[in-house]
């Protein structure tokens, strides 16, 4: 409320009238105006809709446990669709148009199709993939991927190691080929000597030794003809094989958003326009 009172003030001071949606707390308690059975502060949000420099556009609330298909977990996110209903029904009664309605995350999407607001806010859905059980069964590609290349391929004798620390040291004579990407760029540090592996040629070959700043060896002792600039994908395709946003996610112990949102600012991106 104290937000609104001072966009209010501001946007009478400059003569204009800011659009803005109004954010509700039914269950997620991170930000917004609280709703919940504890506190229900719909005089606030009837408030903010009559202010006269402040014109409310839209509403909206997020899901917290949408991905989750626990018995609790579901009347918890039942309960927030409730609370949010009522919320629409308390603005609409008041006399206020609510504007445009949203609720939907990802899971929102997948798992509560039949739900009719006027948004949907798509996330990690465009860019990841999970092996979290679904309501739906969309036909859904990934969009994003993730490559570099071989700076160096060398061969080192049994008993020599890889990396910092010398964790991994060659039971055998082994090719090893450098990749020009390492922490610095988003590749979880953890992946270290996990057997994580990542795709050359369309062939799986596991990470060895330390990850570096900008650096990673991979074993391709078992792929034909590997040259320095040879495309190595850690997230995508090649030919048969694929790594997956998850898998390297789990592998890291972690989620798909932290994953994706660690690719660092300093890796080129290529977009690429289809249909």
């Amino acid at each position: 409320m104290e937000y609104a009172k001072a966009l209010s003030l501001k946007a009478e001071e400059a003569d204009v009238t800011v659009k803005m949606h109004i954010k509700v707390d039914t269950g997620m308690s991170r930000i917004g105006v609280i709703v919940q059975d504890h506190a229900y502060h719909i005089e606030e949000i009837l408030k903010m809709y009559a202010m006269k420099h402040v014109k409310v556009t839209g509403i909206f609330s997020h899901f917290s446990v949408s991905d989750s298909h626990t018995e609790e977990d579901l009347a918890f996110t039942a309960h927030q669709i409730e609370l949010f209903d009522r919320v629409l029904s308390d603005i609409q009664a008041a006399g206020f148009d609510c504007g445009v309605r949203h609720l939907q995350n990802s899971y929102g999407i997948l798992n509560y199709p039949d739900l009719h607001y006027d948004y949907v806010r798509p996330g990690l859905l465009y860019m990841g993939d999970d092996q979290i059980p679904i309501n739906t069964a969309p036909d859904f590609h990934p969009i994003l991927s993730l490559h570099a290349n071989v700076t160096m391929v060398k061969t080192i004798a049994p008993g020599v190691s890889v990396s910092y620390g010398r964790h991994f040291r060659a039971e055998r004579e082994t090719k090893v080929a450098s990749v020009s990407i390492g922490y610095a760029d988003g590749i979880p540090r953890i992946l270290s000597n996990t057997g994580f592996e990542v795709l050359l040629h369309g062939v799986r070959v596991p990470i060895i030794g330390n990850i570096c700043m900008d650096q990673l060896m991979i074993d391709v002792s078992e792929v034909e003809d590997v040259q320095e600039g040879d495309v190595v994908t850690l997230i995508g395709t090649q030919g048969s094989e694929r790594v997956s946003v998850d898998a390297m996610s789990r592998a890291a112990h972690t989620i798909n958003n932290e994953t994706l949102t660690r690719i660092t600012a300093r890796v080129p991106r290529i977009y690429i326009r289809k249909g």
